[in-house]
C-alpha cells in the first residue's frame, strides 16, 4: 500500500456512529468562517441579465427562520418547479457540509456542481459568549443576501468576483446561539463566499466559535472534514485551521514521496513518520482540544520529515538545468517576417499564430500538476496532440496562477513542483509542436488574491505600495532573477515563441506611462541581453495591454516601443464584451484591429491575445461558438497576425471542441494564403457584404483579403488593384475551397460571385 493510501485509510476510518451531532469549530485566524452548511443549487433564470429570479425567491420557506443539519431534505416549493420545469439545475436533496480556507473562502462551484445560474444558501450557527457588537466582513461571487437571527440584515443583488471584505455589515451578537444565514447568487464564472466576523476594533472576537449539526459518519471529500466528524459531539473546541493543515500536509508529503521519489533523501522514512502520525491520531480524545493539540503536533513532526527529504531537491532546482539538451542553432525559433506583420519559422516558412488562453490551472493542463490529488501528465500530453489536430500552433501561458501556487515561495526560492509542473507542460508542447507565449507573472491573479502572491509583504515580500512592483529597483532585480530563471530552464528550445515579460501592464499597478516605459526598456533590455549570452539566440519579446486602444504616451509604449517586438493589447470591446448575437462583436473586434494597426508607425505584427465574453458568459454553446467564429475571422481578415487569443470564459475553462473545430478550418485556409504579399505598407482595402452582415478586408498592392459572416455578393474595392484579379473564396464553415477564378476590377472596385445565403466566407484577391 502506498503512503498517499495508508493516509487515507487512517484518516477516512474515523467516524462516530451517532448522526447529527454538534461540532464546535474554532473560528479562522482572523475571524474567518471556514465550514458551512450548503444547499442548492437553485434555479435562477435570468441571472446572466443581471436580473435573476432566484434572488427574489425564497426556497427555504422561510429563509429567515431556517436552521439547518446535514443531510436533512429540503422540500421542494412549487415555484422551484414552475422556474425550471425541467430541473435542469440538479440540486442537492439536503444540506451539505462544505470547507473554505481564510484565503478564498469557500468555492460553491465545485461543492455543488454549479456550472449553471444558480442560488445556494449557507448557514452556520454562531456560539458567543456574551452579547456583543461586531461586523459581519465579506465578499461574494455574485450577488449576497444576509440574515441574522432571522432578520435580513443585507441584500445586494450584483455581478463580482469574491474579494475580501469587501462589504462590511455591523450586528449585535446575542449571547449564546446566533443563526446566520447566507443566500449566494450565481451568474456565471466563479462562485463563493469569503466571509468573517470581527469586533468593533476589527479583531477577531476572544471565544466566538461557529457550532454546525453534522453527520459523524458522512463522507468526508475535503480536507479537515473528518476531524469535524470526530469532534461532534464531543467537549471543546476543534481547531479546524489545525484540523486542515495536517491533512494538507500529510497528504503533500504522501503524494511527494511517491512523485518525486527518485529525487528524495529516504522518502521511505517520510512515509513511516506519515504512517506513525495517522496511528496515533487513531487514539480516543477527552475534548476537541485535546484533539486540535494533537493535530498541531502531528501535523509539526511531518511538516519537518518532509523538508528533510525535500532539502536537496529544493537546493539543486536554484541554478536550473535546461529542461532538455538542443542544439541552440538548429531549433526553430520564430521571428517577425521581412516587411513585417507576420512571423516565419526560423526556415522562413510563414508563421500564422493559431491558438489561444490556457492557463495551467484549468483542465487539462492542471492534471501536470505534480501536487494535485490526481496526478496525469498524459492527459496534458493528450491535449496538445489534440489541440495540433486542430491546427492550434501556439498557447498564451501564464507561468503561474497564485490560485493553484506561485512558482517563488518566498521570493526567490524556486518550488522544484511548480517547475515540474512547467516542464510537463513545456514538453508536451514541443513533442506536438505547439510554441508558447510564455508570461512570467499572471498579474490579475496577483492583484486580486494579494495576500497569497509572494510579493505581500506579509509574506516576505518588497513591494509596500503596489506601484513598486513597476518603480523599486530591489524588486526590480528579483524580476530579473525569475526571467533568467525561465531562460536557463526552457529558453534554449524553440517551443518558446515570445517572452510576454508582463501581463495587461497598465491596468494593476497604478504606474504611469513614463514608468511602465522605463520598466519595459529596462527589463525587455536585461531579457534580450541575458538570453543571447545564454543560447546565442533571442526569442520574441512582447508586454500586453488592457486598455483596448492605447493612445499618447500609453499608445507610444503599446505601439511604437522600440524595445518590442510586436505589439499586443486586450479586446475586450463594444460588443464583444457581453454577446447577444455574433455580428456585434466581430465589429468590434475589427474596429480594435483596425486602431491597433493605424495606431503603429512601423510594419511590426499586432495581435490580441486575449478576447472574449468578460462581462456576460455566453450560456448558449451555438451562440459561443459563432460569436467565436466571428471574433477569429475579423481579426485575422483585418489584418491581425493569426486569429486572435480566447480568454475560454466556458467552463470548463477551455475552449469547445467546436471552437478548435473552427480553428482547424482557419489553418487549412492560412496554409494557401501568399503571406509575404499581405506583409509590408497597408492600403485602404474596404469590403461590403449582406447589409446586417460582418464584413472586414484589408490589403497591400501585391493582395487583399476580406471576410464576410454572410454568402451574398462581396464587393470589395482594393485601390490600386489589377484591371484583372485573381480570386479565391473559402467556406470557412466546411473549411474548403469553394469558387477561384478571375474577376475584372474597375477602378480598383471587385464584385464577386454570390455564395450560398448565410454562409462565411473568406476572399484573397491577388494580381
Amino acid at each position: 500500500m502506498t503512503a498517499s493510501a495508508l493516509l487515507l485509510a487512517a484518516v477516512f476510518s474515523a467516524t462516530s456512529p451517532a448522526p447529527a451531532q454538534t461540532a464546535r469549530l474554532k473560528l479562522g485566524p482572523e475571524g474567518e468562517i471556514l465550514a458551512w452548511l450548503a444547499a442548492g443549487p437553485f434555479p435562477n433564470v435570468g441571472a446572466l441579465e443581471l436580473k435573476g429570479t432566484g434572488f427574489a425567491t425564497d426556497y427555504l420557506a422561510p429563509e429567515a427562520t431556517a436552521t439547518a443539519a446535514e443531510g436533512v431534505a429540503i422540500p421542494m416549493i412549487p415555484a422551484e418547479r414552475a422556474t425550471d420545469p425541467k430541473l435542469t439545475v440538479k440540486r442537492r436533496a439536503g444540506w451539505t457540509l462544505g470547507l473554505g480556507n481564510p484565503t478564498n473562502g469557500i468555492d460553491l462551484g465545485p461543492l455543488l456542481d454549479g456550472g449553471k445560474p444558480g442560488i445556494a444558501y449557507l448557514y452556520s450557527d454562531l456560539e458567543s459568549p456574551r452579547e456583543t457588537d461586531a461586523k459581519l466582513l465579506f465578499g461574494s461571487d455574485d450577488g449576497v443576501k444576509i440574515w441574522l437571527n432571522g432578520a435580513l440584515v443585507f441584500t445586494k443583488q450584483i455581478a463580482r468576483g469574491v474579494k475580501r471584505d469587501e462589504d462590511t455589515v455591523p450586528i449585535r451578537l446575542r449571547a449564546g446561539r446566533n443563526t446566520l444565514l447566507y443566500k449566494i447568487e450565481q451568474g456565471n464564472g466563479g462562485w463563493g463566499l469569503l466571509a468573517r466576523i470581527v469586533g468593533p476594533d476589527n479583531r477577531p472576537i476572544p471565544g466566538l466559535a461557529q457550532a454546525l449539526a453534522v453527520d459523524p459518519a458522512g463522507k468526508s471529500s475535503q480536507p479537515g472534514m473528518t476531524w469535524i466528524r470526530r469532534a461532534a459531539g464531543d467537549s471543546g473546541t476543534l481547531d479546524l485551521t489545525a484540523a486542515v493543515a495536517y491533512d494538507v500536509t500529510a497528504q503533500r508529503a504522501a503524494r511527494w514521496a511517491t512523485r518525486f521519489r527518485k529525487e528524495a533523501d529516504d522518502p521511505a522514512l517520510l512515509e513511516s513518520v506519515i504512517r506513525a502520525e495517522a496511528n496515533r491520531l487513531k487514539g480516543r480524545y477527552v475534548s476537541a482540544d485535546a484533539l486540535s493539540l494533537d493535530l498541531l503536533s502531528a501535523r509539526s513532526a511531518i511538516q519537518q520529515d518532509y523538508d528533510r527529504a525535500r532539502a536537496r531537491l529544493l537546493r539543486e532546482t536554484q541554478t536550473p538545468k535546461p529542461l532538455i539538451a538542443t542544439s541552440v542553432r538548429m531549433e526553430d525559433y520564430v521571428r517577425v517576417m521581412p516587411g513585417g506583420r507576420y512571423f516565419v519559422h526560423a526556415d522562413g516558412r510563414p508563421f500564422i499564430p493559431i491558438g489561444y488562453n490556457h492557463n495551467p490551472d484549468w483542465p487539462k493542463l492542471e492534471e501536470s500538476y505534480p501536487e494535485r490529488a490526481v496526478y496525469r501528465p498524459e492527459v496534458t500530453d493528450r491535449y496538445m496532440a489534440h489541440l495540433k489536430r486542430h491546427g492550434v500552433n501556439i498557447v498564451r501561458l501564464m507561468v503561474e496562477t497564485p490560485p493553484s501556487g506561485n512558482l517563488e515561495e518566498p521570493i526567490g526560492t524556486f518550488r522544484p513542483e511548480h517547475v515540474r509542473w512547467m516542464d510537463n507542460v513545456v514538453m508536451a508542447a514541443r513533442k506536438h509542436g505547439v510554441k508558447l507565449i510564455v508570461t512570467p507573472w499572471d498579474t490579475f491573479w496577483m492583484n486580486l488574491r494579494w495576500d497569497t502572491t509572494p510579493y505581500n509583504p506579509a509574506l516576505g515580500g518588497l513591494v509596500q505600495n503596489r506601484i513598486e512592483f513597476i518603480t523599486s529597483p530591489a524588486l526590480r532585480a528579483q524580476q530579473k532573477r525569475r526571467i533568467q530563471y525561465l531562460i536557463d530552464r526552457w529558453g534554449n528550445t524553440g517551443t518558446i515563441f515570445a517572452w510576454e515579460i508582463l501581463n495587461e501592464a497598465d491596468i494593476w499597478w497604478g504606474a504611469n506611462a513614463a514608468q511602465l516605459t522605463e520598466w519595459t526598456n529596462d527589463v525587455a533590455a536585461f531579457t534580450r541581453d541575458y538570453e543571447r549570452l545564454k543560447w546565442g539566440r533571442n526569442h520574441l519579446v512582447s508586454v500586453s495591454f488592457a486598455e483596448q486602444m492605447p493612445k499618447d504616451a500609453l499608445g507610444q509604449l503599446a505601439y511604437r516601443s522600440p524595445a518590442l517586438d510586436y505589439a499586443t493589447t486586450h479586446l475586450y470591446i463594444g460588443a464583444s464584451r457581453a454577446p447577444k448575437e455574433a455580428v456585434g462583436p466581430a465589429l468590434a473586434i475589427a474596429q480594435g484591429v483596425r486602431f491597433s494597426l493605424d495606431a503603429l508607425s512601423d510594419t511590426r505584427p499586432y495581435m490580441d491575445t486575449e478576447n472574449g465574453p468578460i462581462d456576460v458568459w455566453i450560456e448558449d454553446p451555438k451562440l459561443d461558438e459563432q460569436v467565436f467564429h466571428g471574433m477569429s475571422w475579423a481579426h485575422m481578415a483585418t489584418g491581425g497576425a493569426g486569429s486572435g487569443f480566447r480568454w475560454p470564459y466556458r467552463n470548463p475553462h477551455h475552449l469547445t471542441e467546436g471552437m478548435l473545430d473552427i480553428l482547424q478550418r482557419m489553418s487549412v485556409f492560412s496554409a494557401e494564403v501568399p503571406w509575404q504579399s499581405l506583409a509590408g505598407q497597408r492600403v485602404a482595402v474596404t469590403a461590403a457584404g449582406d447589409k446586417g452582415a460582418a464584413t472586414c478586408a484589408f490589403g497591400t498592392p501585391q493582395a487583399a483579403m476580406a471576410w464576410t459572416s454572410a454568402g451574398a455578393p462581396v464587393a470589395i474595392n482594393w485601390p490600386g488593384g489589377p484591371s484583372q484579379a485573381k480570386y479565391r473564396m473559402f467556406d470557412t464553415h466546411t473549411g474548403k475551397w469553394v469558387g477561384q477564378g478571375s474577376v475584372r476590377g474597375v477602378n480598383g472596385a471587385y464584385a464577386l460571385p454570390p455564395q450560398s445565403p448565410g454562409r462565411s466566407i473568406a476572399v484573397l484577391l491577388t494580381k
